[in-house]
């Protein structure tokens, strides 16, 4: 008789349909390792952030180090048993498992994302001179950090129940962990063999656009033809212009924003690639050699606001001592500029997020309906099947994080100077509640995450004018609570795969949100406080 499966074949060929629920998972192996990685990894990752290309280290990163690691334990550490208030646990369980494995890189894969509220921290103290202070800072942190773990946990039986919610970011991760723990084999090479000899030829290959040819890592072929043409460094220059028909043979400049599109299914890179031509390399040149807006007064390619007389606009002149905005001296100084590719992609931003909710409603709309009917009536696949075995983590762990967290944040907008009121907030609370299934279910198949940043922006600019440190605050909670419960999501399907049993995962996972808020915003401060010239846009 057939074995049962996943109805999907891309999941057929990852994940198992096997299960051993004897194996241990949260163990004093994944405490030690889980802290510790955390730790480094948030370090890193927090520093590399400055930078304008940044480098972060990937959950990869932490699968690939903490598998020797943890092996190196099994080994050396001794396998006595103790007993501490009736709980028999030992530092030494056995042979270090693949749901060990999993836990300690969910633990420390929070840290492989940045805490988005350090934007505010940054923003009041290197921008407007306004120092939140550690502690208020910290508050800021968890609270934007946690409150989406809450809806997130809402939100399984639409986003990580459904067999059709694949997540394919999780299906590379899933085949990386059997490969270190199956030592499976098939025709040729094994997987085990396959995985060493790339990642070391990847090792060596990085040194050489990284620091021996640097020129590598953007390739603008075009720019040769007339290295003196301003017009040539506009469209073909890859790191200032357009970056027509540049090439880059760096993998840190491929995956820096859009993230790995190895994992990410064709289609969706298809139709990601046409958007970008279309509107990079036809639409803005068109724009700007038109003189639309009066684009020829700024670069073509820039993040950054201008005044009127084409300089980076000076935000210190336009701002009262209590950060808001002086109307007299913006309309004595200058209109704030934009440049033409960066108004463009504002206006692409909105377009989008109403097309998710369009696109949503007419294809999975019926979907969805039926399961705020009747969630359990459906048939499960065999993973859920196989999970129905470990006690789930109960709706009420997830609400009350959520209320706590959200009176949280609601304290912090009214007492540490955020400049986010109660009602202002409760607003904000209302964007991710309506965008996390939609957004939810195209990232769980497409692999790109549609943002709520430019949305919040426009709405509390709107509501609340002349007011920036506020509407960066809304636009941190509205953005980041969606943002956090999807990356929640997408540990819950990661551990759904590989048959983690949902409390420990819960565990770690808000354990380790803890860590790397602190350890996230004290790097923060270090760099802000010993790096010269941080924060500084120097135009190339």
């Amino acid at each position: 008789e057939e074995e049962e499966d996943s109805p999907f074949f891309e999941v057929r060929a990852a994940v198992s349909n096997k299960d051993d629920p004897c194996l241990p998972s949260l163990t004093f192996r994944v405490w030690l390792l889980g802290l510790i990685f955390t730790v480094v990894i948030s370090f890193v990752n927090q520093l590399l952030w400055f930078r304008n290309n940044p480098i972060l280290l990937p959950l990869f990163v932490v699968q690939i180090l903490t598998f020797p690691v943890g092996k190196f334990l099994e080994w050396t550490l001794p396998r006595a048993q103790f007993n501490t208030f009736g709980w028999k646990w030992s530092l030494n369980p056995g042979p270090f498992n693949i749901k060990e494995h999993v836990l300690i890189a969910i633990f420390a894969n929070v840290g492989t994302s940045n805490v988005y509220a350090i934007d505010i921290v940054v923003i009041k103290k290197m921008f407007y001179g306004a120092d939140l202070g550690f502690g208020k800072s910290l508050a800021l942190c968890l609270t934007t950090q946690l409150i989406g773990y809450g809806l997130a946990g809402m939100a399984r039986q639409f986003l990580v129940y459904p067999a059709s919610m694949i997540w394919p970011t999780n299906l590379a991760n899933v085949v990386l962990f059997r490969t270190f723990h199956e030592g499976a084999s098939w025709t040729g090479w094994s997987r085990t063999k396959m995985f060493w000899v790339v990642f070391i030829a990847a090792f060596v290959w990085y040194w050489v656009p990284g620091y021996l040819f640097t020129m590598l890592s953007i390739f603008s072929v075009l720019c040769f033809i007339d290295r003196k043409s301003v017009l040539y460094g506009q469209l073909f220059d890859g790191g200032n212009g357009l970056g027509i028909m540049s090439l880059t043979f760096d993998w840190s400049i491929v995956a820096a924003f859009a993230g790995s599109p190895i994992v990410t299914p064709f289609w969706a890179i298809a139709n990601i690639f046409a958007g970008f031509v279309i509107y990079m390399w036809i639409i803005t040149p068109a724009l700007y050699y038109t003189n639309t807006w009066d684009a020829q007064h700024y670069p073509i390619y820039s993040g950054s606001t201008y005044d009127k007389y084409g300089n980076v606009f000076d935000t210190a002149r336009v701002i009262t001592k209590d950060l808001h905005l002086n109307e007299t001296a913006y309309e004595e100084y200058s209109p704030l500029r934009m440049p033409v590719q960066f108004a463009f992609t504002y206006g692409v931003g909105f377009a989008g997020l109403t097309s998710v909710l369009v696109y949503i409603a007419l294809h999975n709309g019926k979907e969805i309906v039926q399961r705020f009917k009747d969630s359990r009536s459906q048939s499960d696949d065999i993973h859920m099947k196989l999970m129905r075995r470990y006690p789930e983590v109960p709706v009420w762990w997830y609400a009350a994080m959520f209320v706590v967290f959200a009176g949280l944040g609601i304290a912090c907008g009214e007492a540490f100077g955020v400049q986010v009121k109660w009602y202002a907030f409760i607003l904000c609370m209302a964007l991710p509640l309506i965008f996390l299934i939609p957004i939810g279910m195209i990232t769980a198949v497409t692999n790109q995450t549609p943002g709520l940043n430019i949305i919040t922006e426009l709405i509390f600019g709107y509501a609340w004018p002349g007011n920036p440190i506020g509407n960066v605050t809304f636009k941190v909670y509205g953005y980041i609570t969606m943002t956090q419960a999807i990356a929640l999501l997408q540990d819950l399907k990661l551990g759904h795969y590989l048959k983690i049993p949902p409390k420990h995962l819960f565990i770690c996972q808000t354990i380790g949100t803890f860590v790397t808020a602190v350890v996230q915003l004290g790097t923060a401060y270090f760099a802000m406080n010993n790096i010269n010239d941080i924060c500084i846009m120097k135009e190339g």
